[in-house]
């Protein structure tokens, strides 16, 4: 009886034909995605660090005229090279006849058909044949600011690297594009969104008065 009871145990084990799930299986598949939310946490957490340091600016700008003349920079914000030349060179000139300082932010290499390299030297020869110095460009090669229509870039991402380059520059301005990325590129449409969204994080926490970055400033450009 003894023998009998322990086959039939034996085929039900058997009959279910299921294994259960290794417990280390499920605790390496929590620890990643804990580790994924740490990874955006800790982007906020120095957007939101670098957002204090602007505000720390502002709050002293007024009292120091060098400062006041520090914010006439102007960082021109583009998601290739060539767009500057593209979409902004009417803008650039009007920029420097006004005797502002001009800088350049690309947000990425134009990598999408193999020639980030090339394009990245065609943007400093082309940023010094309109005047901008190379030291005044700045090119981003980030593995999710990468260059394509399908690509989708974070608005976190691009308002980190946007608020990076004006505490580098003391920027008082930003220029870029429409919210219909001029061309439509959605590679543009996302520089945009990501510009807008860092400037309403800063109105939300500078007094309107004591801005030290303005509201974007695009231009419509004419032919």
């Amino acid at each position: 009886p003894h023998h009998a009871q322990t086959t039939s145990h034996h085929h039900q084990q058997k009959g279910t034909g299921k294994k259960e799930r290794p417990f280390v299986h499920d605790l390496m598949e929590d620890l990643l995605d804990w580790l994924d939310l740490l990874k955006w946490a800790m982007v906020a957490a120095n957007v939101f660090f670098m957002i204090l340091l602007v505000k720390i600016k502002g709050n002293n700008a007024h009292t120091d005229n060098q400062n006041a003349e520090a914010s006439k920079a102007v960082l021109l914000v583009i998601a290739h090279p060539d767009d500057e030349a593209m979409f902004f060179t009417p803008t650039i000139k009007e920029i420097q006849s006004q005797g502002r300082d001009l800088f350049v932010l690309c947000l990425s290499t134009g990598d999408f058909d193999g020639l980030g390299e090339v394009r990245s030297k065609e943007l400093i020869a082309s940023a010094k044949s309109l005047g901008i110095p190379e030291e005044r460009v700045k090119l981003i090669n980030h593995p999710e600011l990468q260059d394509g229509p399908k690509n989708d870039w974070p608005s976190s991402l691009v308002s980190r690297f946007v608020l990076q380059a004006c505490l580098d520059w003391d920027i008082g301005r930003i220029v870029t594009f429409d919210s219909q990325g001029v061309s439509g590129h959605p590679n543009h449409i996302h520089t945009h969104l990501g510009v807008k969204a860092l400037l309403s994080a800063i109105k939300r926490t500078i007094p309107q008065e004591e801005d030290q970055i303005d509201d974007d400033f695009v231009r419509e450009e004419d032919e």
